[in-house]
């Protein structure tokens, strides 16, 4: 890496991301979404499980270790008038 992100190793874990720089700690079972090498993934839990916020760390680390791969990221809402 060029300077910016000297300070930042390249074998940085994501929940050691999450953890240490982003002061996010994940719970178990989003430190297993976190660590999860798939390339593709549904997450299926309840509201405020924290999905946004694993998938957002996950992205960061990827953004910040993985350069020139595209990054995508979708929600969809069956019935948005049940949103709070």
């Amino acid at each position: 890496m060029n300077g910016l992100l000297d300070w930042l190793p390249r074998t940085i874990t994501p929940t050691a991301l999450a953890r240490g720089v982003l002061k996010f700690n994940p719970n178990p079972k989003q430190t297993e979404v976190l660590e999860s090498s798939v390339p593709r993934g549904i997450l299926c839990c309840s509201r405020q499980w924290g999905k946004s916020t694993t998938v957002a760390v996950k992205s960061v680390h990827h953004a910040l270790l993985e350069h020139f791969h595209i990054l995508c990221t979708s929600s969809y809402v069956r019935y948005p008038q049940l949103r709070q």
